[in-house]
């Protein structure tokens, strides 16, 4: 049984509109965007749908790619219609919008919503073991984390027993529970020291620490 992307068509009835039809597309923070296109949107029509919603003002280092049936992630050509090449698609969850183009110095990314896409992207990497990192600099990039999406440390949300549910240090190192424990430790003892530091400060210093990262060239230039 040949694999098929689900397109919902648009139920709203409309002439002028029957040919539309939605695509759920998974975000770097994983959450799922519908986005309305028609038969003949390219991939440059989504991937510019997408950056116009998220108010990306640099979309060039950006692509949509999908899980084909051979399991295997390929990235969506941006001249062809989006059906003719998701035809194969193992499953609408799987369309995802990620980076495609790195540059080695991301100070010069010009947008702040760029830069935290970039810093999604790289912390999704550390989490899931794709971009190899040791202990301390786990730790490090933990805090960073923590302050940019919740901001200067307080003991009632932030102590280390609360922190098992976030999602901060590499999957890896969840297995021993002790060791675990005491790294989120570690975690929430750096986050303390943060105090003061903006979001935006906070996501540019973990992506400086991930430039730093032995091995990261080899990763950024095999995408």
């Amino acid at each position: 049984m040949p694999f098929a992307l689900r397109l919902k068509k648009v139920r709203r009835y409309d002439v002028a509109r029957k040919n539309l039809f939605l695509l759920p597309v998974q975000l770097l923070d994983n959450t799922i965007m519908e986005c309305t296109m028609n038969e003949t949107s390219t991939g440059l029509d989504l991937l510019h749908h997408i950056a116009q919603r998220l108010t990306i003002g640099e979309c060039q280092y950006f692509g949509i790619k999908f899980i084909n049936r051979h399991m295997q992630y390929e990235w969506l050509d941006s001249n062809l219609p989006l059906k003719e090449q998701l035809h194969n698609c193992v499953s609408e969850v799987f369309v995802k919008f990620s980076v495609r183009f790195y540059i080695r110095n991301t100070s010069q990314l010009k947008d702040d919503f760029t830069r935290y896409q970039f810093f999604l992207q790289l912390r999704n990497e550390i989490i899931e073991g794709a971009l190899l990192c040791s202990t301390e600099q786990a730790v490090l990039l933990g805090s960073y984390s923590l302050q940019a999406a919740y901001g200067d440390f307080d003991p009632e949300r932030h102590s280390p027993r609360q922190l098992r549910d976030f999602f901060l240090l590499p999957k890896r190192m969840s297995s021993q529970e002790e060791l675990f424990l005491s790294l989120l430790i570690q975690v929430s003892e750096i986050h303390r020291s943060l105090q003061g530091m903006s979001p935006t400060e906070a996501e540019a210093a973990y992506i400086v620490e991930c430039q730093n990262l032995e091995g990261k060239d080899s990763y950024l230039t095999s995408r």
